[in-house]
């Protein structure tokens, strides 16, 4: 599934997570919206310009896929809160598969009912 900055959430459950998350993560929301109901993936940061080589911008990304099947999620990462970003470090959880750049889109496999948060740098 390939996601588009332009597409926005759509779903109460959406919103409930995403304010769960404002008060747990700091930082300006900086989307990555839904193409589905089901899944979407927004970055945490107080710099919407994309990761610096000083790395000074802490920033983190979340996917969530609340539906009962696993989705592989395409983001492009040109002119985005993801730009210029190379390491995606698992927050919570601790295990699971890494995000892998592919031309010039990050490729995140986002299991079942599940919730992912990456420190990006």
């Amino acid at each position: 599934m390939k996601l588009q900055s332009s597409h926005l959430i759509r779903s109460l459950a959406a919103y409930s997570v995403l304010a769960w998350s404002g008060a747990a993560l700091p930082g300006t929301l900086h989307g990555q919206a839904p193409s589905i109901d089901d899944v979407f993936v927004f970055v945490r940061s107080d710099s919407a310009a994309g990761c610096e080589p000083t790395h000074s911008v802490e920033r983190v990304l979340v996917v969530v896929n609340k539906a009962p099947q696993s989705h592989t999620v395409e983001l492009p990462t040109n002119e985005s809160a993801l730009a210029g970003c190379t390491e995606f470090q698992l927050m919570a959880p601790t295990l699971g598969p890494v995000p892998r750049l592919e031309g010039g889109n990050l490729l995140l496999d986002e299991a079942a009912e599940s919730m992912t948060i990456y420190r990006v740098r």
